[in-house]
């Protein structure tokens, strides 16, 4: 079943050979790796050349203008030829078995949706670490219910992974990343997809190496996470996908808009903090959902240090 790995990068010229590297050595040749660069300002565009000039599977595909993670991640899926599609961020890495193994699963099941487990990994120590999703299976079985429910601060959140897709099924519904979403964009991606009726699984066993935004041994920032966080707009664009839903998804989407909007609550009282209104801060905290995230959320990392996932 052939395969295109699709690679959006922006100023990523110190990481982005690692990870096409990674998806050229896989023991299951990939169709193409298209790389869509979104106006890199460094030598990211120089990188892709030359490697495309010695493997005819990598694609570079050059925007003029910076649109987003999302236009990019557009642009390479509608260029891509195989029938399934694979996600990959510039600085990640694969596992060499992974399309093997995960196509062999696809096949299997029929499933539209197929992640594997994230290797978090630390880019400051330059080492690997914990599997990020603590699953009793082999397997779970998602759906819109379960992604939806799995999409609170103190669980695991399906958003994260990067799965192999079954294109048409994605052009079948005309699903594409939406181009005014810079943050959480692949959270709405996949919420799309399984509003749509997608049958998707998650493998416990992981081979999807997971750059982390804060390292958990070194417990720096990577200096490749660009991110900006807008909790408020998301909240408001979750709202609308609960009239796509059915009731018991519905309540999921709820639970979800709460959690986050705590997390929106918890960033402005720390914005207090560090503003020195001290006083403020105090008052903003004795909110009740923010104090119920942040019980949960400590829980929850105790529970990483006592199972040994988290270092002390």
């Amino acid at each position: 079943m052939t395969v295109s790995v699709i690679i959006p990068t922006y100023n990523v010229a110190a990481t982005v050979r690692r990870s096409i590297e990674s998806a050229q050595g896989q023991t299951v040749s990939p169709h193409e790796i298209i790389v869509v660069d979104d106006a890199s300002q460094d030598e990211t565009r120089d990188v892709v050349r030359a490697m495309a000039a010695s493997d005819p599977r990598i694609h570079l595909i050059e925007s003029a203008v910076n649109g987003g993670p999302s236009v990019a991640r557009n642009l390479g899926i509608d260029a891509a030829a195989g029938k399934r599609i694979a996600l990959l961020d510039a600085d990640d890495i694969w596992k060499p078995e992974r399309l093997e193994r995960m196509l062999a699963v696809m096949d299997e099941t029929g499933v539209a949706f197929l992640a594997d487990n994230l290797i978090l990994y630390d880019i400051w120590a330059d080492r690997e670490g914990r599997l990020a999703y603590d699953a009793s299976g082999p397997r779970t079985v998602v759906d819109a219910r379960v992604y939806f429910a799995n999409c609170v601060r103190e669980k695991f959140q399906f958003s994260l992974l990067k799965p192999l897709l079954d294109r048409e099924f994605l052009v079948e519904n005309n699903i594409r990343y939406r181009k005014d979403v810079r943050y959480g964009e692949d959270f709405f991606y996949y919420a799309d997809i399984f509003l749509a009726g997608a049958r998707g699984l998650v493998l416990t066993e992981g081979y999807y190496v997971y750059t982390t935004q804060v390292g958990e041994f070194s417990g720096q920032k990577s200096p490749h996470t660009r991110s900006n966080t807008d909790v408020a707009t998301m909240v408001a664009r979750m709202e609308e996908l609960e009239t796509r839903a059915d009731p018991a998804t519905r309540r999921e989407i709820r639970r979800c808009i709460t959690s986050f909007s705590a997390t929106h609550k918890s960033n402005a009282a720390r914005a207090l903090r560090q503003e020195g209104r001290y006083l403020a801060w105090a008052r903003a905290m004795a909110d009740k959902d923010i104090l119920m995230l942040v019980i949960r959320l400590r829980l929850r990392r105790l529970k990483l240090r006592l199972s040994g996932q988290l270092p002390d």
